[in-house]
């Protein structure tokens, strides 16, 4: 029971914070993430005392979170879009290291992540915001390295072609 306490609290340590933007970037409501990051957790401690072991910590932690979070959204149609997040919680995903010439287009882009469909939206969060690489984000959606490639950069140039195309509206309209 030692060993699997001390790996809980390894795991607890290294990834909490993770795990809670995860939650929070996508529910927008700080408590139920804090309520879901504990959740997500109390079933890690479950799985390890049963005497089950975790070969890929963090992958197996996203995809509890990912479960938690679908189950959420399942009970609780007022999901907000990624807008109504940042405006309702002063939630700012920017990088603080950003320039300020950077920051109002970054806080673009986010906007337009909005406009993508939700497997876009996920794999483009999950990449580049959790900074999960493509093996990872594999194992948690179930799907093949290649399927996650392909989403990404069909994400990514769709997110390109929005923003292009808004672009250029603005500046003739």
């Amino acid at each position: 029971m030692d060993q699997q306490l001390a790996q809980f609290e390894k795991m607890y340590d290294t990834h909490s914070d993770a795990i809670f933007r995860h939650l929070f970037m996508r529910l927008g409501d700080r408590e139920r993430a804090k309520e879901l990051t504990q959740e997500a957790f109390m079933k890690v401690w479950q799985y390890l005392a049963s005497g089950k072991e975790i070969s890929y910590e963090k992958a197996f932690l996203y995809r509890i979170a990912h479960n938690l979070f679908v189950n959420e959204i399942r009970t609780d149609k007022r999901t907000k879009s990624l807008d109504e997040m940042m405006d309702d919680t002063s939630f700012d995903v920017v990088d603080t290291h950003t320039h300020a010439d950077d920051d109002a287009t970054a806080h673009e882009l986010l906007a337009y992540l909005d406009t993508l469909k939700d497997s876009y939206r996920e794999v483009l969060v999950m990449r580049y915001i959790d900074d999960l690489p493509v093996t990872e984000i594999a194992k948690l959606l179930i799907e093949s390295e290649t399927n996650i490639s392909m989403r990404i950069k069909r994400a990514l140039d769709k997110l390109k072609e929005t923003y292009e195309h808004n672009g250029k509206t603005r500046n003739h309209g």
